[in-house]
């Protein structure tokens, strides 16, 4: 009996952590840094591994997204008229999406592993995002030299996206496995 007891904690704990590792994460996305270094694509990939309830690991990275979405676009871009969703949110949204079943289907951990499934993210979030930006674009013409141009255009975001994932992949699985190490070795004590 106590021994299920120990576990049923452990597994409250442990999802506990991945909660709050993800809205933490959300909560740097608002705080100032430098365009497109953000935690997103981390919280979508560690969303997908860490949680084994479906409904919950894609519920909670998306309701953290979602969130951090309505304060910047309602309390630091638009504050003059209240928005739910952003023009673009739904290739966004999409992209991350992708990002989140990377996470779910390969599982990765601390390693290379992890790093080549977070540059898969952040390549197919530039890619679908940039597509949506050229398609049906005024700025860009409607052939593949403007979407050549589109994608030339973002190379610098991409740079920021890439680092800003892999810093923060790296940083938000390791505190995680950190913590997951900290707590079997205190219950073994």
């Amino acid at each position: 009996m106590y021994k299920l007891h120990v576990m049923k904690d452990t597994k409250n704990a442990s999802l506990l952590w991945v909660i709050v590792l993800i809205f933490g994460a959300a909560f740097c996305r608002i705080i100032n840094h430098p365009v497109n270094f953000t935690p997103l694509g981390a919280m979508m990939l560690f969303g997908g591994v860490q949680t084994k309830n479906y409904r919950l690991s894609i519920s909670v990275p998306f309701v953290a997204l979602f969130l951090s979405d309505l304060y910047l676009d309602n309390f630091r871009y638009h504050a003059d008229q209240w928005t739910w969703f952003y023009k673009g949110a739904l290739w966004v949204y999409l992209a991350f999406s992708i990002v989140f079943l990377i996470g779910r289907i390969f599982q990765p951990k601390l390693g290379w592993r992890l790093a080549i499934t977070t540059i898969s993210g952040s390549l197919i979030f530039f890619v679908i995002t940039n597509l949506a930006v050229w398609y049906g674009s005024t700025l860009y013409a409607q052939n593949t030299l403007g979407l050549l141009q589109c994608f030339v255009a973002a190379l610098p975001f991409l740079q920021n996206s890439l680092f800003g994932d892999l810093i923060y992949s790296f940083a938000i699985f390791g505190v995680y496995e950190y913590i997951t190490i900290k707590s079997r070795s205190t219950k073994l004590a």
